[in-house]
């Protein structure tokens, strides 16, 4: 985004900023201000924030928060406004920038759930500064800064099935590689409550539908094209770890960067929101029921996945019991056309 576009939106747009910091207040009103900002009210709390959203003749037009501890913290603030209890309209839905000096993951976890509009995340300085708040006013929705994978969770036939866009190149990786990038998946799958049997599949050279799945579900795949697994992408979930191959809808920034970069290597990286918020009421409405053209027959639903390497006559076994982790195998199977 361009100087010029960044001041435009910022010229027509009224802010209120809410920091307990009071040289951080000062650099930010400094910043804005020279940038040709509307108005700028300052607040050193989210309860004195809130007053002035409350007044009758209040017309801001953005929240930029500081997210640190007190007695209510800027995620928390973000939280109850989104949630209503301090009004709703313009109170409810105004836009809400969140700030950080450095990332904190579960915070921007429940603030992606909660409805921000964008971050601004590290050492105040006057130009990334103005480029990330211009792009959180002109975003048709926020760019989070952690890694982010889309989905397509649905019912094909009576069978729930999770299927994941990756890189053409995982056909042509080791079966030892394919089959640690499934299970990492599946195991994922199963902290985010989602069932289903985790179906790797990507766009081949001539336009076709690569796919790695258990043997019983070749017929049931076999007029499975890329568009209609785009067209049913329904869930994003944040991926801290991604294997690779797994094509991502958002990379993350340079704040995801640095944090990776200083997490130890003990480190499970469980997506856990650590009390910033309670957990959402469970989907108990399953995937959506959608079917391609021509798609018949399958498994029963329940029924454990198993996955495998180069193609084979015969499959490999699931473990008793489980939900699509495989046993070792001798010969393990590859499926779907590999171009």
């Amino acid at each position: 985004m361009t100087e010029t576009s960044s001041s435009g939106i910022i010229r027509s747009t009224r802010f209120l900023v809410v920091d307990g910091d009071k040289a951080a207040l000062g650099s930010i009103q400094q910043f804005l201000e020279a940038a040709g900002a509307a108005h700028v009210s300052l607040a050193a709390a989210p309860i004195v924030a809130l007053r002035a959203l409350q007044e009758p003749s209040s017309r801001i037009d953005c929240v930029i928060c500081a997210h640190k501890k007190g007695t209510i913290t800027g995620l928390q603030f973000l939280q109850t406004l989104r949630s209503g209890r301090w009004g709703v309209g313009k109170i409810r839905d105004v836009k809400f920038i969140l700030m950080m000096n450095r990332l904190d993951v579960p915070a921007v976890q429940a603030a992606d759930n909660a409805g921000v509009s964008g971050y601004f995340i590290g050492d105040l300085q006057r130009e990334a500064f103005l480029t990330e708040i211009a792009k959180a006013l002109s975003a048709t929705g926020p760019e989070s800064p952690l890694p982010k994978m889309q989905i397509a969770h649905i019912n094909m036939s009576g069978v729930d099935m999770i299927f994941v866009p990756t890189d053409a190149s995982f056909a042509h990786a080791g079966s030892a590689q394919q089959q640690n990038v499934v299970n990492a998946l599946q195991a994922y799958m199963q902290e985010q409550l989602l069932a289903g049997a985790v179906t790797p599949v990507w766009q081949t050279e001539d336009s076709g539908l690569g796919y790695f799945a258990s043997p019983q579900y070749h017929a049931m795949l076999a007029n499975l094209t890329m568009d209609f697994v785009r067209s049913n992408l329904n869930r994003e979930l944040t991926a801290l770890r991604p294997p690779p191959y797994v094509s991502l809808s958002s990379k993350g920034g340079s704040a995801y960067a640095d944090w990776l970069a200083s997490e130890t290597g003990d480190s499970d990286g469980a997506l856990l929101l650590k009390g910033y918020e309670a957990p959402a009421e469970p989907d108990t409405s399953g995937p959506a029921r959608q079917n391609p053209a021509g798609v018949s027959g399958g498994p029963p639903p329940n029924q454990s996945a198993d996955f495998g390497g180069p193609r084979v006559a015969s499959p490999s076994r699931g473990v008793h019991g489980g939900p699509g982790v495989p046993e070792p195998a001798e010969q393990p199977d590859f499926s779907g056309p590999k171009r």
